[in-house]
């Protein structure tokens, strides 16, 4: 029987039971109708994330962040919750001789799989600070923002996390030195080629759209 996590602007449709505070279930009689939006997985537990169709505003609804430390929530809301959250990270296209580059990070969700340059940006650090952040500890250089090409949204099945990639175009301040503790290979890579072999879903739109770009400006 699945469970309904019922969110409505930050606020969350709980009901309390033994103490408990736990998400209705699918087959409950609810006064408002509900939209599935996503199904989550918690060890054989399914839980839909949902919104509903209210005429009010929600304000007895408990908000989110409150939930999680409630100690009478029970572990499968806190769980639901935390994975609601969308997560920000940055990654930079660097241009040379019409190559991309690169890199295969040595550890993390892309271990060993091509990828931008980046990573997850730090609480309140603005985008333009953090990609220049990680190319510092991954490159041990400094970079020098152009323009931001786009921001990218994907939910990732293995893990159902929502990422935003906030991509921006540059150049580095100088030769690459890979962090032998972050990076395990750093390459010029052919664009087509980076877009079919990265799985990094960032990768395939980013370049796309720059592939795009240049095409209507004669550069490609």
């Amino acid at each position: 029987m699945a469970l309904l996590y019922i969110e409505v602007d930050g606020r969350v449709f709980l009901k309390e039971k033994d103490g408990k505070l736990t998400f209705p279930e699918e087959s409950e009689k609810l006064k408002f109708k509900v939209r599935k939006i996503i199904d989550y997985d918690f060890n054989g537990q399914s839980v839909w994330l949902c919104d509903a169709d209210l005429d009010h505003f929600p304000d007895e609804w408990m908000l989110k962040d409150d939930v999680l430390a409630d100690a009478r929530a029970e572990k499968v809301v806190k769980e639901a919750i935390a994975r609601s959250f969308i997560r920000p990270v940055v990654g930079a296209i660097v241009l040379k001789d019409g190559k991309v580059l690169m890199l295969k990070a040595s550890r993390g969700f892309m271990q060993d799989k091509w990828n931008f340059p980046g990573g997850f940006m730090i609480y309140g650090e603005d985008p333009k600070e953090a990609i220049k952040r990680e190319i510092r500890e991954e490159l041990g250089v400094g970079f020098t923002i152009n323009s931001m090409l786009g921001v990218y949204s994907h939910i990732f099945e293995r893990h159902g996390y929502h990422i935003l990639c906030f991509v921006f175009l540059g150049a580095l301040e100088g030769e690459p030195k890979p962090s032998k503790k972050e990076i395990s290979k750093a390459e010029w890579i052919d664009m087509d080629k980076a877009m079919k072999e990265s799985v990094n879903p960032f990768v395939s739109a980013a370049l796309t759209e720059l592939n795009n770009v240049l095409k209507y400006v004669g550069m490609r």
